[in-house]
């Protein structure tokens, strides 16, 4: 069985754009923050290239400390994400602060919501989803937000887009569907 880590919550992989803090104990000059390229790598003194997108970072931290003990004598080394801007979601449509939110792989869709100001006036919360890759995954905001369903609050995931449309105003006021 996997170890069990603090809050139930799998450890955070690093990723692309993340902004990493690492520090070698007793060596302030190896004390940096470091970004992840593009091509998921970072550059550290006396380590060179290493590859930190897709570790977790207890795994970063060894293989750090491994490349470091080449030229450090037992380096204490430690890894702390500073920024974490690759584990992204993005809210579009009828939100009072539309754009992409820092999240953790399994965040619930209210504690998501939150970051995003909630729904804006005239949202159709009843006709929101969350695209997820090639799916389109519905889930209903006022059976969650105004019945506290919590059937709806799905965990999202990285790179998941949550849609909010605005109510479709008819031609007609009369032919407006009376919602329930």
């Amino acid at each position: 069985p996997l170890p069990s880590l603090a809050w139930g919550e799998e450890e955070y992989v690093v990723g692309v754009d993340d902004v990493l803090h690492i520090r070698v104990w007793d060596h302030k000059e190896l004390d940096q923050e470091v970004p992840v390229r593009a091509d998921g790598k970072i550059s550290f003194p006396l380590a060179g290239e290493v590859q930190a997108s897709g570790l977790t970072v207890s795994q970063l931290t060894n293989l750090l400390t491994e490349r470091l003990s080449k030229a450090v004598r037992n380096p204490n080394v430690s890894v702390t994400v500073k920024e974490m801007r690759s584990h992204r979601v993005h809210f579009v449509g009828q939100i009072l602060k539309p754009g992409a939110y820092p999240i953790t792989a399994g965040t619930p869709m209210l504690q998501a919501m939150t970051l995003a100001g909630g729904p804006a006036e005239g949202a159709d919360l009843s006709g929101a989803y969350v695209v997820r890759g090639d799916k389109r995954i519905p889930v209903d905001l006022r059976r969650l937000l105004q019945q506290g369903d919590l059937s709806q609050n799905i965990p999202l995931r990285t790179g998941d887009t949550v849609v909010v449309p605005r109510i479709a105003a008819p031609d007609n006021p009369q032919d407006m569907p009376e919602r329930r």
